[in-house]
């Protein structure tokens, strides 16, 4: 059975590395990324005005990926702690029950 999973792993893994050079690196869409970044790069090096504006909006968009992080986790937080909530009612009624009924049959 191991042998089997190893052997299908390998074909996967050979199928996907060759379809993702072939298809996605050299695809136009990347082509045009490598294009851009290379341009980015290229433009900071000469003008240091570019650098210096590259370097303060990528500072702020940091800051509001970090912001929205932070608010996405305490939303998550707090459907944690409802849910937790939630299941311990669930439980506390079904042991509140589950007692009734003993307390009913032995009465």
């Amino acid at each position: 059975m191991l042998a089997i999973n190893r052997r299908r792993k390998r074909r996967a893994r050979t199928a996907v590395s060759s379809e993702f050079y072939t298809e996605k690196l050299l695809s136009p869409e990347m082509k045009g990324f490598a294009l851009g970044l290379g341009v980015g790069i290229i433009s900071m090096a000469v003008f240091p005005q570019v650098r210096e504006r590259v370097a303060s909006v990528t500072e702020g968009a940091a800051q509001g990926v970090k912001d929205l992080s932070n608010h996405f986790s305490r939303i998550a937080q707090n459907l944690k702690e409802g849910l937790e909530e939630i299941v311990a009612e669930a439980k506390f009624e079904e042991m509140k029950g589950a007692i009734e009924k003993e307390i009913i049959s032995q009465g």
